[in-house]
């Protein structure tokens, strides 16, 4: 995740407020992304996400359905940042 303080300064104002950051503000906000709280989020939902690929791509072997097995597989091994977003 880049840590950009003007790209969130242009966000800010347009962003509608969320009741999971406890200080409001482009400071708290750049603040809470260093946080052990905001890590160890980021990390339980990489874990979950590993997961759900490395079963899906297995399920969808099985399946025989290995053009999608591979696209799973290959999502795994794609930055993390990638894997975030393809997370719906």
């Amino acid at each position: 995740m880049v840590h950009n303080r003007a790209t969130v300064e242009i966000l800010f104002p347009v962003t509608e407020r969320l009741a999971h950051y406890p200080n409001w503000s482009v400071d708290g906000i750049i603040e809470y992304i260093h946080s052990e709280e905001f890590k160890t989020m980021i990390q339980k939902r990489m874990t979950r996400r590993l997961t759900a690929l490395d079963l899906g791509g297995l399920n969808d072997a099985i399946n025989k359905d290995y053009y999608r097995a591979v696209f799973q597989y290959r999502l795994v091994m794609n930055s993390p940042d990638e894997i975030l977003r393809s997370s719906g």
